[in-house]
Formats: structure tokens, sequence, C-alpha cells
């Protein structure tokens, strides 16, 4: 069970922290419904990506490529953080060619052995 945080703390996850004046004036001053449309949207893209990724890999377990086993809806969730960890690798200049790896071998683990891409 989380811990409830007291009057004058922030709770994030699992850390509670001490909210500050500073701390307090920063998220007074943001536009509260510019970062709650903000926060919409990113959820709304995430959904839709999710959706894409789960209807290409339920398509792909009616034609057998799939492996067995696999649940296409877990499964779309590990790609939509495969692909949103791969946007901050390019983002921080990692390497193309080992980003291109992990993309090829994340894949393979998906398809049914034997299957030629």
């Amino acid at each position: 069970m989380a811990a409830r945080a007291h009057p004058g703390q922030l709770t994030t996850g699992n850390r509670t922290a001490r909210s500050t004046p500073a701390t307090r004036r920063h998220w007074h001053n943001l536009p509260y419904k510019a970062v709650i449309s903000q926060a919409h949207a990113t959820s709304e893209g995430l959904r839709t990506l999710l959706d894409l990724f789960a209807g290409r890999l339920g398509s792909a377990q009616r034609a057998g490529t799939l492996r067995g086993g696999v649940d296409p809806a877990t499964a779309a969730l590990g790609l939509l953080a495969l692909y949103q960890g791969v946007l901050v690798l390019i983002r921080a200049g990692w390497d193309k060619r080992q980003i291109e790896v992990l993309i090829d071998d994340a894949i393979g683990h998906l398809e049914e052995p034997g299957h030629d891409h």
C-alpha cells in the first residue's frame, strides 16, 4: 500500500518529497488546462499506437506468423514501450546499428520460428 502524502508533500510513484515554495510556484505557474490537454493528447497518441500494434499482431496471429503463446495485447504493450525507448535512444544519439539490432531482436522473438520476413 502506498504511503499517504502529508500536507506539503508531493508523492510520485514510490517516492515522497517535501514541497517547497519554489516547487509550489512552479506548479502553480503552469497553465493547468494546457498541461491536461497535452497529457490527454499524449495518452490518445499512445492508445492509437497500442491499438495499431495490437491489430497487426492479431493479424499475424490469425496468419500463423506470430509465435505460439504470444498474447497480441501484451506484446503490443511491449512494442509500444520499445518504440518509446527507441525514440529516447535516437534523441540521445545512440548508435543506429545497435538500435536496428534491438528492434530486429524484439521482432524476432514475436515471429513463429522459420518465418521469413
